[in-house]
């Protein structure tokens, strides 16, 4: 049974060789957070639907302006050893490529719905290109969020034209 306790407070990272936890008081505050979490997520898609831009305004923002998508990720292939390449979608069904560092985002899964913050638009491409910045970072939902579903309902899977 503890076994199981620990594994459900484990963290998803951390530095070093081991972590310190106090399981008495901290699984309190986890629980509490973990709570608050589902609750918000199940009720505030709309906040994010408004902080995000759709893929098919974004060409007509100014040339350096950074913006936030909410997207789900088609497909994921390796660029090369240290960046993959997605295909994304958003709400708009317009298909666009993104560029990630894999080492500062780690794992990321197809048909998941992620929000990526600070990218721009890379002018220079002949295809739609979004490109990362420093600051660019993604934030990862659970599967039972309203945002989730919303998404996986509008938007379209790949087509032939794609």
């Amino acid at each position: 049974m503890e076994k199981i306790q620990r594994r459900k407070y484990a963290p998803y990272k951390f530095s070093g060789k081991s972590y310190s936890l106090d399981i008495q008081q901290e699984s309190k505050i986890i629980d509490e957070l973990r709570k608050w979490e589902e609750y918000y997520f199940l009720n505030s898609s709309w906040i994010f639907i408004k902080m995000c831009h759709n893929l098919n305004k974004v060409r007509d923002l100014a040339e350096s302006t950074e913006f936030d998508l909410l997207v789900k990720i088609l497909k994921i292939f390796e660029k090369d050893e240290y960046n993959l390449e997605m295909r994304i979608k958003d709400i708009s069904n317009e298909m666009w490529f993104i560029t990630i560092p894999k080492l500062k985002f780690g794992r990321l899964k197809e048909n998941t719905i992620i929000r990526i913050r600070s990218v721009k638009i890379n002018i220079t491409s002949k295809r739609n290109v979004i490109e990362t910045r420093p600051s660019t970072n993604i934030m990862r939902f659970t599967f039972n969020n309203a945002i989730v579903r919303e998404m996986r309902q509008k938007i379209e899977i790949e087509t032939v034209a794609d």
